[in-house]
């Protein structure tokens, strides 16, 4: 007995460690079943997802909310895993939500970069971007190649607002009069207004 006792514990062990998971799946939510086993997502986190969100996409991966309660507001994200919709779910405070991202569910980062795009930038720069991107180039200008030309993009959360800031990238000749030029643009969460923040410097 004293033999066995050693592959009992073995095979206990081993059993535990193959139970899978119990699974989740959007009726449990919809039913408020199984809602502990949900993984909670800081604000920041769904922030970042949520920009990935589009008004009008091919494939439909947009985060939806499935529901809330007096703690946490339910949500669920399709992905495209090996040519198949996998659906993930996830919860987020809901007091922090709509302290720091109130009415996210009306917000687009298409939206705020089309605004930086069309109201901000100077049309003559995207002209000269385009130019070169596709290689129409002047006699005497040289090719700027594609590792060299860039577009940084960042989207900050602050305040009740979204904060877009745009850089130009460049690093040739061709380019010169982009390089590191900024622009910045925010949408009031609460107002639901657009704002041009770019701060500009004057000259001497």
């Amino acid at each position: 007995m004293k033999k066995l006792l050693p592959l009992l514990l073995l095979i206990t062990l081993l059993s535990s460690c193959c139970k899978t998971k119990e699974i989740v799946t959007k009726q449990d939510i919809y039913n408020r079943q199984k809602l502990e086993q949900i993984k909670e997502i800081s604000v920041n986190s769904f922030f970042n997802q949520w920009l990935r969100n589009k008004r009008i996409s091919k494939i439909d991966i947009n985060i939806k909310k499935l529901t809330e309660d007096k703690n946490f507001t339910y949500f669920l994200k399709p992905e495209v895993k090996f040519y198949k919709i996998k659906e993930r779910f996830f919860k987020v405070n809901t007091d922090s939500l709509i302290q720091y991202f109130p009415n996210y569910s009306e917000f687009y980062s298409d939206d705020l970069y089309h605004y930086l795009n069309e109201k901000i930038i100077p049309k003559e720069e995207w002209q000269l971007w385009h130019k070169v991107g596709m290689k129409k180039l002047e006699i005497g200008d040289t090719i700027c190649p594609s590792n060299k030309r860039n577009i940084i993009t960042d989207y900050t959360l602050k305040d009740k607002k979204v904060f877009i800031t745009f850089i130009w990238d460049v690093k040739c000749k061709t380019l010169e009069t982009l390089k590191n030029k900024t622009y910045r643009a925010s949408y009031n969460l609460i107002t639901k207004e657009y704002k041009n923040e770019t701060i500009t410097t004057s000259k001497d």
